[in-house]
């Protein structure tokens, strides 16, 4: 699986996957890249790829950040997934 997300790192930037990452990586950030999220993301969008470890992953934007209450949110999407995030790149969408 790591080998196809580095194929598809270098296919869409015309880069190496390592340089790809280097050149995006957020230095205002203190957290700028995170490989698992990255893995964890690419393998999400590629549920039909996957047999033996199917993620079932929720983004929440984290423009609702100050009102998630967890029970709530267990409640709501526990039965479909395993797990829930707030990924950065969600900051601002609605």
């Amino acid at each position: 699986m790591l080998h196809k997300l580095h194929d598809e790192i270098e296919k869409r930037s015309g880069k190496s996957w390592i340089q790809t990452i280097i050149d995006n990586y957020d230095r205002n950030e203190s957290s700028g890249f995170s490989e698992f999220e990255t893995y964890g993301m690419f393998c999400n969008l590629n549920l039909s790829k996957i047999i033996e470890r199917p993620w079932r992953n929720k983004n929440i934007p984290m423009w609702g950040l100050h009102s998630i209450n967890i029970k709530k949110l267990k409640r709501k999407y526990s039965l479909f997934y395993r797990s829930v995030t707030l990924p950065s790149f969600m900051k601002y969408s609605k």
